[in-house]
């Protein structure tokens, strides 16, 4: 007799449904508003995008309140009342008539945006896998871009037809129309709800009774470890190898000279990279566990940053493109396998929670840092050369964290 999908697959689909209309749509499209918002509103370009800033570090903020709010209120009531007030405030940016709006809107949007995040996402993957973890997150990952690719390529061919603000409302609606079943009817808190254990690969489907054991380290304990800060240092610069990258890449490619095509052609290549690396790097940690993934992922970060100075050769340009895309699609796989395997699950979600406003911050910082260099001396070079120092710095703390014996890793 044929054995039954384990739930927590489901769950999979679950979570890349809710994130490719979550932060797919509401969110990684804030870049299409930009210019249309502005000339119609008589904005500066700055002064507009000081309200995802601002969203930004809130959503910082509020990281370490989510984590203890998971515990008391479950996943699932986070992610339907985030859901839909995220929802609901995308259609109000569709109101929006000041910059005093935009702001305003952005801090109660940096209120609820980690109901829609990796986070969160990572936290539930986390109780529902124990093998294949890395496979799960990938896939569940990569909704987002998925959802973001789509979303995209739709609202920019209306938002000239239609205006901006139809092309904020819109998606804000059917956000509540999707999200809000997509939880209430897929979502699942814990295996142990439904009589099940997490995924294991030796499974069987009749697990009721059984307790599901929850091992690793408090995080008081996990910051009197010298890998606890290992680690954060090491994510917070391979974050920002990514953040400011992937939000210059459209200019740098520009500024050597690449036809606007070509531009928008190696943008969409980055687009897909991501998307396919997120599946990928997720069943290669699964298949070869930390210390070598880390050594491909490390490799990757170093060669992406070095081959940014010779961007100008067309060959190259699309390598530096797929690396960046490997980059960006690994730092938020990769932390939540290290604090995982390295913490346990005891504690998983708050110790996840401070690597999340680590990395968070690192890409943040990294996009005003590139461009206040570019600014500064009119070229993206000096900031390269500063990024490749990040990487370096990142793939010598990666290496340092797997050198612990794993008796001494959480389990």
């Amino acid at each position: 007799m044929k054995k039954k999908i384990h739930y927590g697959w489901v769950i999979v689909l679950a979570s890349a449904l809710y994130l490719g209309f979550g932060m797919g749509m509401l969110s990684n499209t804030a870049g299409l508003y930009i210019k249309p918002v502005c000339q119609d509103l008589g904005f500066q370009r700055g002064s507009f995008t000081l309200h995802r800033t601002i969203l930004t570090f809130v959503s910082v903020l509020m990281t370490p309140v989510f984590a203890r709010a998971i515990p008391k209120f479950g996943i699932k009531k986070i992610m339907l009342v985030c859901g839909i007030g995220l929802s609901l405030l995308t259609v109000c940016f569709g109101f929006a008539t000041s910059l005093i709006h935009f702001y305003i809107i952005g801090i109660l949007y940096g209120l609820l945006s980690n109901g829609i995040s990796f986070f969160l996402i990572g936290t539930l993957m986390n109780y529902w896998f124990k093998d294949k973890k890395g496979l799960a997150i990938g896939i569940s990952y990569c909704g987002s871009n998925i959802g973001g690719a789509i979303t995209i390529s739709v609202i920019g061919n209306l938002m000239d037809k239609i205006g901006w603000r139809l092309c904020y409302i819109i998606p804000g609606i059917i956000g509540v129309i999707t999200l809000v079943p997509i939880v209430l009817f897929l979502v699942k808190e814990k295996p142990e709800d439904m009589g099940l254990m997490p995924y294991t690969e030796n499974r069987k489907e009749d697990t009721a009774g059984q307790e599901v054991s929850y091992r690793g380290v408090l995080l008081s304990d996990a910051r009197k470890m010298p890998v606890y800060f290992i680690l954060l240092i090491s994510f917070f610069f391979f974050s920002m190898t990514c953040g400011g990258p992937s939000s210059h890449l459209n200019a740098y490619l520009s500024d050597c000279g690449y036809p606007t095509v070509l531009v928008t052609t190696l943008h969409s290549f980055f687009q897909i990279s991501v998307a396919f690396n997120k599946v990928f790097i997720g069943n290669l940690l699964d298949k070869v566990g930390l210390k070598k993934g880390g050594i491909i992922l490390s490799i990757s970060c170093i060669a992406a940053m070095v081959l940014a100075l010779f961007i100008h050769i067309p060959a190259i340009a699309w390598i530096h493109v797929f690396l960046l895309g490997v980059i960006c699609a690994s730092y938020s796989i990769a932390v939540n396998m290290y604090v995982s395997i390295v913490f346990g699950n005891l504690n998983f979600s708050t110790i996840l929670s401070k690597f999340t406003m680590a990395t968070t911050l690192g890409a943040a910082l990294s996009n005003p840092f590139m461009g206040s260099i570019f600014d500064s001396t009119g070229s993206y070079r000096l900031s390269w050369l500063v990024l490749i120092g990040c990487a370096v710095i990142s793939s010598i703390g990666l290496m340092i964290s797997t050198k612990k014996k794993k008796t001494e890793l959480a389990v």
